[in-house]
């Protein structure tokens, strides 16, 4: 019991230091956090994070891998903070939060 509990607090651990590994990845859930509707797409998170369509493409891919941010199957496609998920919905509060101050 002992072994496998913490194999998955690794796994959970891992996803963390993943996902807030890079300043990119944190422009990137900042900007999904404080839109309203929680929905964008890739150009418009590219023009609100100053960052290439190729570096955005990298970076979400791992954001979606890991559970953090989910991809919509609009056309185009549109991005959004994954709302199943507790860790990164507390996160984004966080963010939303300093980002007012």
């Amino acid at each position: 019991m002992t072994s496998r509990r913490s194999r998955l607090n690794k796994e959970a651990w891992d996803r963390v230091e993943l996902g807030l590994g890079s300043r990119v990845r944190l422009r990137i859930l900042r900007e999904l956090a404080l839109n309203s509707r929680g929905l964008l797409t890739k150009y418009t998170l590219a023009k609100l994070t100053n960052m290439s369509p190729s570096e955005l493409r990298r970076q979400l891919r791992i954001l979606v891998e890991i559970g953090w941010v989910e991809e919509l199957p609009y056309n185009p496609k549109k991005y959004r903070i994954n709302p199943e998920n507790k860790f990164v919905k507390r996160l984004a509060g966080v963010l939303c939060e300093e980002s007012r101050v």
